[in-house]
Order: structure tokens, then sequence, then C-alpha cells
């Protein structure tokens, strides 16, 4: 079985270069723009290896909150997840630890430090 990596994120753009590195080291990504859509996939499946998911969408909630609406699916209690944004905040990330969030993605992300990141969450690149 292919492992999954789905994305969240409202601007095509600020994912596009994330989506092709993950693309060209064999992984199956998954990608949304709105937070509905990505709710109904993971509602109907539960083979997501790892969230990646933008702090501001657009798209009615926000990336924390989708974050903990995902957390509380039995099957993604203890999927990895990980905030994609420009945001440094550390009062951010201090609210990210009580949703169990497991890192940051920082954009422009680093393409080293994105694999890095998937290697750590046990898929094999």
């Amino acid at each position: 079985m292919s492992e999954k990596i789905l994305v969240v994120d409202d601007n095509e753009a600020s994912v596009k270069d994330l989506i092709d590195l993950l693309r060209s080291n064999n992984k199956e990504v998954i990608y949304f723009i709105n937070y509905a859509d990505a709710m109904e996939y993971i509602k109907k499946n539960n083979d997501i290896k790892v969230f990646i998911i933008d702090l501001y969408l657009t798209s009615g909630i926000d990336g924390m909150t989708l974050s903990e609406k995902i957390r509380k699916i039995d099957s993604y209690k203890n999927a990895k997840i990980f905030i994609h944004t420009s945001e440094k905040s550390p009062i951010a990330r201090d609210l990210s630890k009580n949703l169990k969030i497991d890192g940051w993605i920082v954009k422009p992300c680093n393409p080293k430090v994105v694999l890095d990141i998937i290697k750590k969450t046990k898929m094999v690149i």
C-alpha cells in the first residue's frame, strides 16, 4: 500500500513545490483546497499517514481547528499532523501543543527539512 499524505491549503501556488517534492519521492499526495472537501475524504478513508495543513485556510476554519477535528477521528488519533505556514509566532506554536501538532513546515519550505520531517514519521523515502 502506498503511503499517503493529505495536504490542505487554499493557495495552490504555495504548495506546488511541496507537493512536487513529495511526489518525486514516491509519496501519494492527496490535495484539497478547502477543509470541507478534505473532511469528506478523511471521514471516508482511514489510510492517511501524514497531514500537512495550512494554518490560515480561508474556507471557513483555520488549520488548528481542522487538526482538532482530525484528532477526534479514532483512526487518526496518532496520525502525524504538520502545520504549513509562514507564521512564526511562538503563541501559535504554544497553542498547537495542546492539539498534538507534530511540527511546523515554514513557507517557503526547505526541501531538505521537509524530507527530514517525513523520514522522522517512519515514511521511508
